[in-house]
């Protein structure tokens, strides 16, 4: 099974950062097509994250008030406040 890495979405022309306000899915629950994932909060408007593949969540790289840049692999571009 190959991994999927999560790409924070872009939001919009402005928004640059998003805080992942909690996770849907916990680590080793089965994920579906577009299901929510995660809930992030920009300064603008919070969202849903939906997945953009099926299969089972085996890893959360940053947990909830982390702050992720929009556009960039998460694991590179997030700082993580826990």
């Amino acid at each position: 099974m190959a991994k999927i890495e999560l790409i924070m979405p872009k939001m919009g022309e402005s928004v640059s950062e998003a805080t992942i306000i909690s996770w849907s899915k916990n680590i080793g629950d089965m994920i579906e097509l577009d299901e929510t994932i995660i809930e992030i909060a920009t300064d603008k408007v919070d969202s849903e994250v939906p997945s953009t593949h099926e299969g089972k969540l085996i890893e959360i790289l940053y947990e909830a008030w982390s702050i992720c840049y929009t556009k960039w692999r998460r694991r590179r571009r997030c700082k993580d406040y826990n």
